[in-house]
């Protein structure tokens, strides 16, 4: 039996072990260190079932809470993960915890994620160093309290050769698969693929002009007889 998929099987005592993945883990965009503590700022994955199966629990740790910190423009992670007891094989009839760092990393890379949140926000700073990436084909504001300015660019096609673009752009794609059912990324050697991003542009503690991606839509260019290709919208999230 998998505990993880049958968390409701399991016997009183161990309930205190399982959880409901969707309720535990929490996100935050980062553009200033007081977003930290901007309950505002937080919000809760509506799937990850593709992470932690298909009822979406985690099972192994008593209280847990996993916190998803993301810089909003470089997209690099900071992931905290804390409870209060971790199940013990020996004195629960051999009931292992869920490997949370294995399931995790399937989707978040390791190589942009820290544990440490010093070195996390010491990041802050060279977040203007991201610039948009494509060609701008649109700009627009919306007026109100504050004036806020927002970019569509577009990435065409081959852009594997981009190493910088496809790094950041698998990380922007980590919030697939907690906020779309049945998520799948684009196969980034293929030619045939468009992207579109939705940038906000603002400004950071230090004065610094940065821009944020807050949507995107995937385009692939399907082949259309004779000679043509027809571009179907594969995926839109903002």
């Amino acid at each position: 039996m998998d505990i993880n998929e049958q968390g409701f099987l399991l016997p009183g005592p161990l309930r205190i072990f399982d959880c409901s993945a969707n309720e535990v883990i929490s996100f935050k965009l980062i553009r200033s260190e007081k977003d930290l503590n901007n309950e505002e700022n937080e919000f809760s994955p509506e799937f990850t079932h593709q992470i932690f199966g298909e009822n979406e629990r985690i099972f192994g740790y008593k209280n847990l809470n996993i916190d998803i910190y993301c810089l909003s423009s470089s997209l690099n992670f900071y992931l905290n993960i804390d409870y209060d007891e971790k199940i013990n094989p020996k004195k629960y009839q051999q009931f292992k915890a869920d490997d949370l760092i294995e399931s995790l990393n399937q989707w978040i890379s390791s190589s942009s994620t820290t544990k440490n949140l010093d070195l996390f926000l010491s990041k802050l700073k060279n977040e203007n160093e991201y610039l948009t990436f494509g060609e701008q084909i649109l700009t627009y504001e919306l007026k109100g309290e504050k004036s806020l300015s927002y970019l569509i660019n577009r990435v065409n096609q081959n852009f594997s050769d981009d190493k910088k673009f496809v790094e950041w752009y698998s990380r922007l794609e980590t919030f697939l698969v907690f906020f779309i059912d049945a998520a799948s990324t684009i196969d980034k050697d293929d030619p045939n693929w468009i992207i579109y991003l939705l940038y906000q542009k603002y400004q950071n503690d230090y004065g610094q002009t940065c821009y944020a991606p807050i949507g995107f839509i995937t385009v692939y260019l399907y082949y259309a007889y004779p000679d043509k290709k027809r571009p179907r919208i594969s995926l839109k999230t903002t």
